[in-house]
């Protein structure tokens, strides 16, 4: 059936999704107990699974329809960061943005490790450290002196 929906009913639907993450990671960030934050939006997802079945208005359909997958899913997440993972991966946060990926900052780290190390020697400087290339800002909140 290409071409049947509308593309305000898949946003709909997204917004849903988004709305039942944004509701679980703010739930879990209130309290202290983050496993029953996920039991909370994985049955509000359960819910809007059962509740889009029951309504005959496309955009709430839509609407209870992402609901639900995005609290349902939510668990997964919350699993995948409170359990190993396929691979033996170890339990964490689900990491956004790996710092040390970059030559650059993993050389920024190197020699701060080195310096720190100098210096609970007592041998400072011995470790130089390595030129940085200089970017241009690209915004003026990002200049920062230090």
């Amino acid at each position: 059936m290409y071409g049947s929906r509308s593309w305000g009913k898949d946003l709909v639907g997204a917004l849903g999704a988004v709305l039942a993450g944004y509701g679980g990671a703010t739930m879990a960030k209130a309290t202290d107990k983050p496993l029953t934050s996920a039991l909370v939006t994985t049955g509000v997802g359960v819910a809007g699974v059962v509740a889009k079945g029951m309504t005959r208005r496309p955009m709430l359909h839509e609407f209870y329809e992402g609901l639900g997958y995005g609290g349902v899913s939510y668990f997964g997440t919350w699993t995948a960061a409170n359990t190993p993972t396929l691979g033996g991966k170890a339990a964490g946060p689900v990491p956004l943005q790996d710092i040390a990926s970059t030559s650059s900052a993993a050389a920024a780290i190197a020699a701060a490790r080195a310096r720190a190390a100098g210096a609970a020697t007592g041998t400072l400087g011995a470790a130089p450290t390595p030129a940085q290339p200089q970017l241009a800002p690209l915004f003026a909140s990002d200049q920062v002196d230090y």
